[in-house]
């Protein structure tokens, strides 16, 4: 999205990234949305398809030929449509090796897709969990930080108070101004920094975009 302003330009509505509860396994939670661990999957399992048809390299094979004819003019002797059908059946019987050394290379194929689909998924687990801990621990950054602002905002209030009574200074009154304004802002970062963590929770899962 292109904004363009002659000032300065604010969002009216704050994105809600939603984190979805945590699941007893990280990688099952992941696995329905992450593309990189549904292409390893689908991997997988074509490479346990073609190893599985292995046998069928010992079926033999049947090459049918057909071959329709016509003759004009007619001919006395011979008819002027025709047609033949020729099949021939090819049955291997010694190949030196080769589709036994075929069959050694295709399970070699599943092991390797098995295991780009276990490291896939322990970085996935891992990704989740320290998004998991970094949203957890920024939430309670955020939470320290409201709580110091709203301690901030009373120190202002009743420094404003002393001030109006002749029992503080205006510079008591600018500073602990000073000091609300910077807590407020302290609370805007971490909450931003939260919405942060969020996003790559989302990422870490698959579920964004």
């Amino acid at each position: 999205m292109l904004i363009a302003a002659d000032g300065p330009a604010d969002a009216i509505d704050e994105p809600d990234f939603a984190v979805p509860p945590a699941a007893d396994d990280p990688v099952s939670g992941a696995q329905p949305y992450r593309a990189d661990l549904r292409l390893f999957a689908a991997e997988e399992q074509a490479a346990a398809h073609v190893l599985r048809d292995s046998s069928k390299d010992w079926w033999p094979v049947v090459d049918a030929i057909f071959q329709p004819s016509t003759i004009y003019p007619s001919q006395l002797f011979l008819p002027q449509n025709s047609w033949r059908l020729l099949t021939q059946t090819t049955f291997p019987l010694v190949d030196s090796g080769a589709r036994a050394g075929i069959k050694i290379q295709r399970r070699a194929d599943v092991e390797q897709a098995r295991a780009q689909l276990a490291g896939a998924s322990i970085r996935a687990a891992a990704e989740t969990r320290a998004a998991r801990a970094a949203v957890a621990s920024i939430e309670r950054t955020v939470a320290a930080a409201r709580a110091g602002a709203d301690q901030a905002r009373q120190v202002e209030t009743i420094t404003g108070i002393s001030f109006r009574a002749g029992a503080a200074t205006n510079i008591e009154v600018i500073d602990a101004q000073r000091i609300a304004r910077d807590a407020d802002a302290a609370v805007a970062i971490t909450e931003d920094q939260l919405r942060r963590a969020r996003l790559e929770l989302l990422d870490a899962l698959g579920r964004f975009p």
